[in-house]
C-alpha cells in the first residue's frame, strides 16, 4: 500500500510538472483576435505610431497569425524591447505584447515577427 503512495504522489506531481510546461504557440492561440480596429505601437527609443487602416491590419492580422512562439528556457525578466504593441477592438485594449514577451512568458527571438510589425510603420 506504501508503494501505491508514493507512486501516485509521483504521478500528481509529474502531472503538476507537465501542466506548467509552456509549449510552442501561435499567435491566433495566444490571441484569438479577428477584428482589431486599431494597433499603438511603441518603439524602444520610444516613438509611438497608431494604425487604424482597417486593412492594413488585417492583412497584418492575416500574416501573423500562424507565427509560432516557443518559450524561453530561461524565463528570466527582461529589460527593454524593440516594439511593444497594444491591440484595440474599437476603444477596448484586448492585448498586449512586446517582441520578446507575450502574457508573462518570454519568448525567443522571432526575426520575421519583428518585420511584420516594422512593416506597420511604413
Amino acid at each position: 500500500m506504501k508503494c501505491f503512495y508514493r507512486s501516485f504522489a509521483l504521478g500528481i506531481a509529474l502531472l503538476l510538472l507537465a501542466g506548467c510546461q509552456q509549449t510552442t504557440m501561435t499567435f491566433q492561440e495566444i490571441f484569438p483576435v479577428n477584428h482589431l480596429t486599431k494597433l499603438e505601437i511603441t518603439k524602444g527609443n520610444g516613438e509611438q505610431t497608431i494604425v487604424t487602416d482597417k486593412f492594413k491590419i488585417r492583412s497584418w492580422l492575416t500574416g501573423v497569425k500562424a507565427t509560432k512562439f516557443t518559450p524561453r528556457k530561461d524565463q528570466e525578466e527582461e529589460k527593454g524591447y524593440l516594439y511593444f504593441v497594444k491591440m484595440y477592438e474599437g476603444e477596448k485594449e484586448v492585448g498586449s505584447f512586446t517582441t520578446s514577451k507575450i502574457k508573462n512568458y518570454y519568448y525567443e527571438r522571432n526575426a520575421d515577427f519583428e518585420e511584420r510589425i516594422a512593416s506597420l510603420l511604413n
